[in-house]
Formats: structure tokens, C-alpha cells, sequence
């Protein structure tokens, strides 16, 4: 169970990634996050050790420790130099018997193809825009547009920009071919929900529950094109984009809306294996609530939406590291003794 007090005495290691041939801007973003979950954490009474990663080996800091000693808080993303290895992480973490925050090795590897999400999606019958997949520039049938056409084995937006979304069969044929040709993986065709956006956070495991969602201010945009999460939008301090859209938290939507999108959430977050938190993108249209992707292992930083939905309930960034260290620590075979509510594992 997720309930009761959360211990602030556990042990934690967080571990986290940090490459250097990353743009200035990411790594002080990093830097500054890690800093500020420190302050965070030791605040609450944790004893912490902190293993910065900056390369492929992430055995050989972790041998330094017991498994039975510590709670891996992992917020090591990728292993630096190798692309979409966030579930290498955490099959690393797992064979060496470290109890970690966040989903499984195996889900990590699920959820990083939007494909075998979006297939999961439409078997679980939650709503999500109507899609396509192609492996070569001929396209056969694809008749709604806007469209959005995305890299679906990438994370964190790359490969969307303003030219991913099309207006007609001769810019999605120009955009499919940008994809394959520059990812070398398919690509993935989305009908285009030119609606409000929200970015809804999700946390527990017997019994999810939402936090209240952010929505995404695109009021100083005025073309459908430049109204989505862009990777610049997201990494470029400079870029237009990055400045001109703004979060909206609170958010105006009526309680029976708030219900739906509940249900919505976590049943995508339930679908896609996601475990102690994930992050679900929704747009609204028409009055249907759309899930655009899951995020397994989403961004937990200082100043977005999760933190911000969090502090509504509460938890300031500290408290929030925390109550995922605790969520983690019930599946401890050592530390899951201090949970009455719990069976500790086999």
C-alpha cells in the first residue's frame, strides 16, 4: 500500500546521469536539480550518497554499496553514450539487487517504442489519437490532417519541431522521409489534437492517484503548428518557443472534466506498467480527453508540473523525493519491515 506516514530516516543513493557534451544550459538544469534534491532530501533527515554518472560503467560506483543498506533513488535517465538506455539502468540496478524508485527495467524498455504504447492504449480502450506507422515514404490511406509525425523510439521530444506537423499528403510524405532518414527507425503518424494540452502527473502503486494536473499556455502562439511541446521548446533557453509557452497550475476545468481525465490518466498509467510515478500528456477536444504518450520516467525537477502538483497537496521538493524513496523502500526485503501495511517481498 502507498498510505501511511513515509519514514525520513531511510538511506538513499541517488544516482543520476551527467554528460558533458551536453549543451551548458542542461547541465547547470542538472546540476542545479541535484543540488536542490539534496538540500531536499538531508532536510528531511535522509542520509544520503550522491554517484554522478559519466560514463557507460555504472557497476563499478554501485559495487561501493549494499543492497541491503540503501534505497536507490534512480534518476540516472541514460548511461552516457548510449542512446535509450534508461532500461539498461535499471536492469543493471536490478541485477546487482538494488531496490530503485521508479518502473522496472523491462517496463522502461516497453514504454521507451510509442508503437507498443499506443497499441496498449487502443487494447485497454483509452482514448488516443488516431495513428499510423510507416516504414517507407509511401503512405497508404493516411486522410486526417493536421497530422504530427514523430521519431517513436525518442525521448524527451526529439525529433518534433514546428515542421512535424503537416498540413497535407505532400508535407507528410517530405516529414515521414526526415524520419527515417535522419532516426533511421519508423515513423510514427498521429492525428494532430489542436486542443488544450495538459501535463498530468500520476503517483502510487496499489491506489494511483492523480496530482493536480498543469495545462500548457500556448496563448502567444497563434499557429496550430507551433501550439505543442517542441524539443527546443523544452532544452533551448533561447529558442522563441522555450520562452513563449508558460504552464497554467491550477487549472479551470470542472469536476466531472477533472473525473474523467482521472480515470484517463490512470488508466494509462496502470497500461503502461508504470510504478511509484509516471507523467501522461493529454489534450482535450470536443470534450474527449486524448492520451498523447506516458512517461515512465519523467522529469522531476525543481519547477514543473509534478513538483508543482505536488506542492498543492503539500509536499515541498524535498517531501516529494522523498515519498517516491518510500514507495520504493516497501518493496525493500530489509527497510519493508517498518511498514506495518505491507507484506515484505519473498
Amino acid at each position: 500500500m502507498d498510505d501511511g506516514p513515509d519514514l525520513t530516516d531511510l538511506p538513499v543513493l541517488l544516482i543520476y546521469d551527467l554528460n558533458w557534451k551536453w549543451e551548458k544550459s542542461e547541465i547547470d538544469f542538472t546540476l542545479d536539480k541535484i543540488d536542490k534534491l539534496e538540500q531536499g532530501i538531508r532536510a528531511l533527515g535522509h542520509p544520503l550518497w550522491i554517484e554522478r554518472i559519466q560514463d557507460a560503467d555504472l557497476a563499478s560506483p554501485l559495487r561501493k554499496y549494499n543492497p541491503k543498506e540503501v534505497v536507490v533513488y534512480n534518476l540516472c535517465e541514460e548511461l552516457p553514450g548510449i542512446p535509450r538506455s534508461a532500461s539498461v539502468v535499471a536492469q543493471t540496478l536490478e541485477r546487482m539487487n538494488f531496490i530503485h524508485t521508479g518502473t522496472t527495467a523491462e517496463a522502461l524498455a516497453f514504454n521507451q517504442d510509442k508503437r507498443k504504447v499506443k497499441r496498449t492504449l487502443d487494447l485497454y480502450g483509452i482514448p488516443t489519437p488516431q495513428w499510423h506507422v510507416y516504414r517507407t515514404a509511401r503512405l497508404n490511406g493516411w486522410k486526417r490532417y493536421p497530422a504530427i509525425v514523430k521519431p517513436p523510439l525518442e525521448h524527451c521530444s526529439v525529433g518534433v519541431n514546428v515542421t512535424s506537423v503537416v498540413n497535407n499528403r505532400y508535407e507528410l510524405r517530405d516529414r515521414v522521409d526526415y524520419v527515417l532518414e535522419t532516426y533511421h527507425q519508423f515513423a510514427l503518424v498521429e492525428d494532430f489534437v489542436d486542443g488544450r494540452e495538459f501535463r498530468v502527473s500520476v503517483w502510487g502503486n496499489e491506489r494511483p492517484q492523480m496530482l493536480p494536473p498543469g495545462e500548457m499556455d500556448y496563448s502567444r502562439l497563434s499557429q496550430v503548428h507551433e501550439r505543442l511541446l517542441s524539443y527546443e521548446s523544452k532544452m533551448d533557453p533561447e529558442s522563441i518557443y522555450y520562452n513563449a509557452i508558460g504552464v497554467i497550475q491550477p487549472v479551470s476545468l470542472s469536476e466531472s472534466q477533472l473525473q474523467q481525465m482521472e480515470r484517463i490518466a490512470i488508466g494509462a498509467y496502470r497500461a503502461a506498467l508504470c510504478r511509484d510515478y509516471g507523467g501522461i500528456d493529454i489534450r482535450l477536444r470536443d470534450g474527449q480527453f486524448y492520451v498523447l504518450d506516458v512517461n515512465a520516467d519523467p522529469e522531476i525537477a525543481p519547477h514543473n508540473t509534478m513538483t508543482g502538483g505536488a506542492q498543492m497537496l503539500g509536499y515541498n521538493f524535498g517531501q516529494l523525493a522523498s515519498h517516491i524513496i518510500n514507495m520504493a523502500a516497501r518493496r525493500h526485503p530489509v527497510f519493508c519491515t517498518q511498514y506495518q501495511e505491507v507484506a515484505c517481498p519473498a
